[in-house]
């Protein structure tokens, strides 16, 4: 089985919550202002694209995004139920800057690759480093949720904001995204009373598709000794009920591991296990890591299932 690794630090205030949607009746609340622009690109799988509208808004799909050639239909404003104030997050009074990524891909030719968006602000100058959660509109659901654990942060300019979406593993349309006032990364509390999350995606290494079912399994390297190490919202493992160190992988290959204080700091030093059962168990062990303070993207493990 082959790992790809890439050193995990913190990733900053997770939460898989449902909110109540926000008040305002079904009229909708008026969208902030601006001109709204629409453009389309076909995206080559081996290049890097980037969509630019003339608000500044923007879009970047980094090379081997897609498998085939791609269109993209992007733009800076949203229609539908979307744009209605009871489909909006709770304690918030509207949206500050929004777009809608159209067309991406089809059932057999997903995204495989994050991409990176830049917001255009519509609501006057914010101040430089303010960090948004970015939201998403979901279509079952009829509201919008927060999409992953993407922030958005304030460029200097302060109209302009930068985020990277968790897109890997999405087919067909990205949809509205968007930013509301008020609700900010700063501060937000964690859940399960966590003090840290690290988050990771896990796909197969000849399809590079997401897999699901996938065990992970945190433990601690200490003194030469690798031993199992629970986590907030760890499993028993099936072959120890004492060790709570263990989670699966969901159906776009994600899992989630909670870290309390305790867990935080240089002087812990973590790897993970990855097994999967194809035909046959087999195992592999990621590279070792801390847990520090800081922002964090999904970091990516690859998984080859056994022929």
């Amino acid at each position: 089985m082959n790992t790809g690794y890439i050193p995990i630090v913190l990733a900053l205030v997770f939460a898989l919550v449902l909110y109540a949607c926000g008040g305002g009746g079904g009229d909708g609340a008026p969208l902030p202002g601006g001109a709204e622009h629409t453009q389309e690109l076909t995206v080559d799988p081996e290049g890097d694209a980037t969509i630019t509208l003339e608000s500044g808004a923007r879009i970047h799909f980094p090379s081997s995004c897609f498998n085939i050639s791609t269109i993209i239909v992007f733009s800076d404003t949203i229609v539908g139920p979307e744009r209605e104030a009871d489909t909006y997050p709770a304690g918030t009074p509207g949206l500050v800057s929004y777009l809608t990524i159209n067309n991406p891909a089809t059932e057999d030719n997903q995204f495989q690759r994050d991409v990176t968006v830049t917001f255009n602000i519509r609501v006057g100058d914010l101040t430089d480093g303010t960090e948004y959660w970015v939201y998403r509109y979901d279509d079952l659901e009829g509201k919008w949720l927060r999409f992953g654990t993407a922030i958005a942060t304030v460029t200097s300019e302060g109209t302009l904001a930068t985020a990277t979406l968790p897109t890997t593993g999405i087919a067909y349309y990205i949809g509205s995204i968007g930013l509301f006032d008020g609700l900010l990364a700063e501060g937000g509390a964690l859940p399960g009373d966590a003090a840290g999350i690290v988050t990771g995606v896990i796909t197969d290494a000849v399809t590079e598709e997401p897999v699901e079912g996938v065990d992970v399994m945190l433990y601690l390297v200490d003194g030469g000794e690798t031993l199992p190490h629970d986590f907030l919202n760890g499993e028993a493992d099936p072959d120890n009920p004492n060790n709570h160190n263990l989670t699966y992988t969901e159906a776009d290959g994600r899992y989630e591991i909670r870290f309390a204080e305790s867990d935080i700091g240089p002087g812990m030093v973590y790897l993970l296990r990855l097994a999967q059962i194809c035909g046959e168990y087999e195992e592999a062990e990621t590279g070792t890591f801390t847990v520090s303070e800081g922002v964090n993207p999904d970091k990516d493990f690859v998984v080859t299932p056994a022929e």
